[in-house]
């Protein structure tokens, strides 16, 4: 969630207060959380490539979970149970379905796009959507029979709350609106981006820039090409070839330009690359090039301080990273150590609790096809969220003294859960000053 967005949402829903603390040390994550168990997820590996959107905050700070075999699958951590799942499609099992990736509307209603391979029938793309209580599923796109892997879908909802969704089929990418907000996909016109692309895997990363205008960044081909495509008013949807050996590409809007920037694989040197537009032209940096990283990146901004991070994995080492700017440079961490032969990390998607204290996320797959999720919340005593227990934490705590106005949940400054604010939560904070 960027600075762009959270002024738009602090438009539809009023004052919204966001507090957040930037990535300027490694972050301490953690320990990691099971969030369900995949057992066909390498099987279905194809169905996650390029995926990196299928963990999302809501605006509420509270995260969900969208992921895939043979059937489709919200998952969100509810307090007292823990990871909760719910089927959000009930297709049969001989269907296989990957790449979801997941969005929440203006009311906080998840939605989920994925692909659905059909077993020699026409394959399809699909939009799910919770409405009230209840999961509404639709066709947005039908295809000729391919493969799994040459399906490629990203879905996101624009600053009006209106649902977008990008498609790559084979050899062409496809966009779809919901023009009259209805939140269905499904009689929506479906506008070709663009089509001649390389036939092969296939994957793609759709987001709106400040202006509202869809973006797509999608990979095409075993070789693969790597193209960008905007639409815009008067001229229509117009692309560029970014490069030629890349694949997995991941899209997001630097919040302080409102430009353009992806984070993929250089499939010819198996190094992570950023790269973003700076009003002129694109320019590219090698992040990583330790010998097969870079693999599967997710890219977001971290809404403290506009600066790019991305979390990826590193085959050769079977380890999780994580890399950040810090505004002079990239820095790189190992989030999770894996071994090359029992690697960890694989499809990871980045988020940042931009509604809560800005802390980054990521859900990852291992190689025992359990889903993580793995977290790096500020200490509860932090209560301006800055990342510092300190003298402004301690005003705050004074300020919140007595009974908390509701409980639960419990206010700001009730660091033992009491409902109240008094001399056991200031004998914490002070154990927690730094």
């Amino acid at each position: 969630m960027n600075r762009w967005q959270q002024l738009c949402l602090a438009g539809a829903f009023g004052s919204v207060s966001v507090s957040v603390s930037a990535i300027d040390t490694p972050p301490s994550w953690n320990p990691p959380e099971v969030v369900a168990a995949v057992p066909g997820y390498f099987f279905l590996f194809d169905g996650y490539e390029g995926q990196n959107r299928y963990m999302q905050f809501d605006h509420f700070g509270e995260v969900g979970i969208a992921y895939s075999n043979s059937e489709t699958f919200y998952a969100r951590r509810t307090p007292g149970l823990g990871w909760q799942s719910a089927n959000v499609n009930g297709f049969s099992a001989n269907d296989e379905l990957g790449q979801p990736s997941l969005a929440f509307n203006l009311s906080e209603q998840p939605a989920v796009a994925f692909v659905e391979d059909n077993a020699g029938l026409a394959d399809e793309i699909r939009w799910t959507r919770l409405e009230d209580a209840t999961w509404v599923d639709e066709t947005a796109i039908a295809t000729t029979p391919i493969t799994l892997e040459e399906l490629g879908a990203s879905g996101i909802f624009d600053f009006t709350g209106r649902a977008m969704l990008a498609a790559v089929t084979r050899d062409a990418t496809y966009f779809k609106h919901d023009t009259d907000g209805d939140g269905s996909l499904f009689a929506e016109t479906l506008e070709e981006v663009y089509s001649g692309a390389p036939i092969g895997r296939a994957s793609c990363s759709l987001v709106v820039d400040p202006i509202n205008r869809p973006m797509i960044a999608a990979a095409h081909g075993n070789g693969a090409s790597l193209r960008f495509a905007v639409r815009d008013t008067g001229t229509g949807w117009q692309w560029i070839e970014l490069d030629t050996n890349a694949d997995y590409p991941s899209l997001a809007i630097d919040p302080d330009t409102g430009y353009p920037a992806v984070a993929y694989t250089d499939l010819a040197s198996a190094n992570l690359v950023y790269g973003e537009w700076n009003g002129t032209k694109w320019v590219f940096t090698n992040v990583d090039t330790a010998p097969s990283t870079g693999w599967y990146p997710s890219l977001a901004f971290d809404p403290a301080d506009g600066n790019p991070a991305i979390a990826y994995q590193d085959q050769g080492s079977g380890d999780l990273k994580l890399a950040w700017h810090d505004g002079a440079q990239w820095n790189l961490q190992t989030v999770v150590n894996g071994t090359i032969k029992v690697p960890i990390g694989w499809t990871p998607s980045l988020a940042f609790n931009a509604f809560g204290n800005g802390f980054p996320a990521i859900a990852y797959f291992g190689i025992d096809s359990n889903l993580y999720y793995i977290e790096d919340p500020p200490p509860a005593a932090d209560l301006d969220g800055d990342g510092y227990v300190g003298i402004a934490d301690f005003l705050l705590l004074l300020n919140a003294w007595g009974d908390c106005v509701s409980c639960p949940p419990s206010c700001a400054g009730d660091l033992d859960g009491d409902c109240t604010v008094g001399i056991t939560d200031f004998l914490l904070l002070l154990a927690a000053w730094t």
